[in-house]
């Protein structure tokens, strides 16, 4: 029971933060999800090059209770995570005894891939239970030799094909395992193994009727990424092969999986504390190698490996997940060999307890604190559609919403987050046109491949002449797989009717001839972030077509008057040029400083003004309220 606790609250905390964001894959489970709500049921559901039905179906129950949410989509898979415990004390009790038993749970609940894949709203968490319950299913029937077990353990193998390919190959363990015990024992349960083919087959009869029917969903994703492609292979079947079982070989404790989202980067199944009872365990298998327990646990991991192996990305974590809890099991009992030993037995046991809390302590560290504080893991979860989904849900104000198709176009999750009562518009060069809009009004723009700004700010301009307020944002910071840079998802403009400003800062001139007033300038800080966040209310004093005036925001150490970190822009954070501003317009102009060290006014000193592109040196000249010249500057307080 503690160790299920233990578990359960690695598995459940935070679990709609971490991972963050919500990744297309899960997304995509979400709609299907919603699909299943509205009536749509399926045995394989093709979006998003075909997935098994188990997970999705698992998934629309807590959809139906949590709605259109991040932890819907993942209750499911933790719910899994948490129960498998059982399962692998089940099996390793069964197998070695109660001891290795609980070490296996224990490996289990605290090891990070299983934490991680327990996390994702993804189908491949239900193919491990499913897996471990066949293999301790069939001990049972083999044991005890009832019909009854045989059948059930054949059904747990067909229900394997309804969760995640790898689980396909458990057939193939099976039948191992079959081989070496009628090496052994010169016969085999025949009645046994016929009421498990029975199983198998009633369980297996929807999905050979679908595949029948529509062969193409055997093995369509199979091709895509398997090494008999030769755009993987490159001409090399050979070569790559053997790549990959040396990848595979040291996913155990030298090298992992890469790829972000499957693992923190490179990091291997087992710690450096764990790899230790893991290389022992081995060393103990080795030395029973004709024992039935000891072909299954090898048979289970070679075979199960080969998922990975013959395809590209190896070590896949996600791929190779079939081969837990079979590759615990070593380490479990490497860990009861310490605990057993005879002489001087406190220190295996206090040696043992170390490796047990060490290997906590460096799942914590590596998954809990660096793993989620990686920009990578933001970025490649797809934080920012999330952000924006719940952004847009979260806008009560009655204002017309244009969102930029290619969002819903080309991430899953906003289709899935987006609530379905919140009126959007698609925004499109069909409706942004001059004259169209009548504010107040929210544009999401994408600032990659987007729309003509130059139109849409027409579309702004357009609006009758009464006081506007115009702000902008960019979004946060997104990148995909193949992408060198992050860039802002989108571009968040926002008009609204404003009165007319009632304070006055200063008026910016040059050569005497009035351009601009500066109304407000109000100070932030996050310092969490470390991040002075600088926000400045501009307006026009006269329309300028020819100007391309940048604002700075400085700081400055008092004592030195060397400048220690600034912010020169464009103003709107890039998107909102003076050339574009109007009489009737209030601009909300917003500045980012990263600023490492504590705020401290009596040592630093904000400061603010607008130059000319093109003369960084010629500063617009400060008027006063009170029309004296007030230098080329104003301070922020």
């Amino acid at each position: 029971m503690a160790i299920c606790t233990i578990a359960a609250g690695l598995r459940f905390w935070q679990l709609s933060d971490l991972p963050p964001g919500l990744y297309r894959d899960e997304a995509f489970n979400g709609l299907d999800a919603l699909g299943i709500l509205n009536g749509e049921h399926a045995l394989f559901f093709t979006a998003n090059n075909g997935r098994e039905p188990i997970y999705i179906y698992l998934s629309s129950i807590f959809v139906a209770i949590f709605g259109r949410t991040p932890l819907a989509v993942r209750l499911a898979a933790a719910v899994l995570g948490t129960l498998t415990t059982l399962i692998v004390f089940a099996i390793g009790k069964s197998w070695y005894g109660r001891l290795v038993g609980l070490f296996a749970a224990w490996l289990w609940a605290v090891t990070v891939l299983p934490i991680h894949l327990s996390r994702l709203g993804l189908r491949v968490i239900v193919a491990v239970p499913v897996t471990a319950l066949a293999m301790w299913l069939g001990t049972l029937a083999y044991r005890k030799n009832k019909p009854w077990l045989w059948a059930l353990a054949g059904g747990c193998v067909g229900l394997g094909f309804y969760t995640y390919l790898s689980a396909r190959l458990l057939p193939a363990v099976l039948l191992l395992v079959i081989v070496a015990l009628a090496i052994q024992h010169k016969s085999l349960p025949w009645r046994g193994l016929a009421w498990a083919l029975a199983g198998w087959g009633v369980m297996m009869l929807p999905l050979l009727s679908l595949w029948w029917l529509s062969p193409e969903l055997l093995g369509s994703r199979t091709g895509q990424v398997s090494i008999l492609n030769p755009d993987i292979n490159q001409g090399n079947l050979i070569g790559t092969f053997f790549s990959n079982v040396w990848s595979a070989l040291r996913l155990f404790f030298i090298e992992g999986d890469t790829i972000v989202r499957h693992n923190p980067p490179g990091r291997p199944l087992f710690d450096p504390l764990m790899a230790v009872p893991f290389v022992v365990g081995l060393v103990v298998l080795g030395r029973d190698w004709h024992k039935n327990t000891t072909v299954a646990v090898v048979g289970w991991i070679a075979v199960m490996l080969a998922a990975t192996i013959l395809a590209e990305d190896t070590p896949h974590f996600l791929r190779a997940s079939g081969i837990l809890p079979a590759a615990l099991l070593p380490a479990a009992l490497g860990l009861a060999w310490g605990w057993r030993l005879p002489r001087q037995n406190w220190l295996g046991k206090g040696a043992v307890i170390f490796i047990l809390l060490g290997s906590l302590w460096f799942t914590i560290q590596d998954y809990f604190v660096e793993y989620r504080s990686q920009p990578a893991t933001d970025y490649l979860f797809e934080s920012a559609p999330r952000e924006m989904a719940e952004r847009i849900n979260a806008d009560t104000a009655d204002r017309p919403i244009f969102v930029d198709q290619r969002y819903q176009d080309n991430w899953p999750s906003q289709a899935y987050l987006l609530n379905p009562d919140r009126e959007l518009i698609r925004l499109d060069h069909r409706n942004l046109v001059e004259g169209w809009f009548t504010g107040p009004f929210v544009f999401y723009v994408s600032p990659i491949a987007g729309l003509d700004m130059a139109q849409m700010i027409k579309g702004v301009q357009s609006i009758s002449n009464q006081q506007i307020l115009v702000s902008t944002q960019t979004g946060p910071l997104t990148r995909g797989d193949l992408e060198a840079s992050a860039y802002p998802l989108y571009i968040l403009f926002e008009v609204a009717e404003a009165a007319p400003p009632e304070g006055l800062i200063g008026t910016l001139e040059e050569d005497g001839e009035a351009l601009y007033n500066l109304h407000a300038a109000d100070l932030s800080i996050k310092q969490s972030e470390g991040k002075l966040v600088v926000d400045l209310l501009w307006s026009a004093k006269q329309k300028v077509e020819d100007r391309d005036d940048i604002v700075f925001v400085h700081v400055l150490d008092r004592q030195t008057g060397q400048v220690v970190a600034q912010s020169d822009s464009v103003p709107g954070q890039g998107f909102w040029p003076v050339k574009e501003w109007r009489t009737n317009m209030q601009i909300h102009d917003q500045h980012e400083i990263l600023f490492d060290q504590e705020w401290d006014p009596a040592q630093f000193q904000l400061l603010a003004g607008i130059y000319p592109a093109q003369n960084p040196q010629n500063r617009l000249q400060i008027r006063m309220p009170n029309g004296q010249t007030g230098g080329n500057t104003v301070e922020i307080r």
